[in-house]
């Protein structure tokens, strides 16, 4: 709809508009229902046409059944609804989250952080690190560090994503190991990851010098 209503005037953008949202009411699949009538509620300039709208993509994202879904897709409508009732959603999708798994507790958690405000940005974050730490699959523990690395202080980040490496050194000469380092490793300073690729790719090495 943005790219076509270029091309329209105000009348053809506002019978594009209409036939859009019909369509979006008719969409069986009750997240992309709520997402495109967040999307278009953007567009709309009546304010309580908008909040009609709204309204309704709420109402489709609480029909959701699966709880991971539900909480991403109300992650995403959140930024279209005003002050007061996006940060009510955002407290009902952290509340949410925590009936999920470690690692989909974390990623939810990563996806709501933008969206936070800072104290409750801080201690959504700290609950996800201490998820983080009790993982024990190789995997999920560095998924979730790389995830959590762009949301938290320099300090903090540096830290965890040492961890992260130290347990990445165990699994050295595996393939888990590898695919582990290229999650990570876009996350690492430049300097500590040309160091990290030139110990694991000694060809790497030789190549610079």
């Amino acid at each position: 709809l943005p790219i076509l209503a270029l091309h329209l005037n105000e009348q053809q953008k506002g019978q594009a508009l209409h036939g859009a949202l019909s369509a979006a009411c008719m969409l069986k699949d009750e997240s992309e229902r709520a997402l495109i009538l967040a999307a278009l509620a953007s567009h709309i300039l009546d304010e309580e046409l908008k909040k009609q709208v709204l309204r309704e993509a709420l109402l489709a994202a609480h029909e959701i059944e699966f709880t991971s879904q539900r909480v991403e897709t109300l992650t995403a409508i959140a930024p279209h609804l005003d002050e007061k009732l996006r940060k009510k959603i955002l407290q009902e999708a952290l509340f949410l989250a925590r009936g999920l798994s470690e690692e989909s507790h974390v990623n939810a958690i990563a996806a709501l952080a933008p969206h936070l405000d800072e104290k409750i940005r801080k201690g959504a974050l700290q609950e996800a690190l201490l998820l983080m730490r009790k993982m024990n699959a190789l995997f999920n523990r560095v998924n979730a560090s790389a995830v959590l690395a762009p949301h938290l202080s320099e300090k903090l980040r540096k830290q965890i994503l040492q961890e992260a490496l130290a347990i990445i050194s165990k699994f050295k000469d595996s393939i888990h190991g590898y695919h582990a380092l290229a999650v990570l490793a876009p996350h690492l300073d430049e300097e500590l990851r040309i160091e990290v690729l030139r110990e694991y790719f000694p060809a790497s090495r030789e190549i610079q010098d």
